[in-house]
C-alpha cells in the first residue's frame, strides 16, 4: 500500500527528529487532504450524472 508507506518506517521513533516527524505529519495531511478533494470532486460529478 503505497499511500501507508510513511506510517511504516524501520526507524525506531527514538531516532526520529522533530524534523522527521513534521514531515511525516505533513504528508499524512496532505494525503488526507487529497483524499478529501477526490471525494468532494466524485460527488459533484454524481450531481451531474
Amino acid at each position: 500500500m503505497k499511500c501507508f508507506k510513511v506510517l511504516y518506517n524501520r526507524d525506531k521513533l527514538n531516532d526520529l527528529t522533530n524534523y522527521d516527524l513534521n514531515r511525516r505529519l505533513h504528508r499524512i495531511q496532505t494525503l488526507i487532504q487529497t483524499h478529501h478533494d477526490y471525494k468532494q470532486s466524485e460527488l459533484k460529478m454524481m450531481k451531474y450524472l
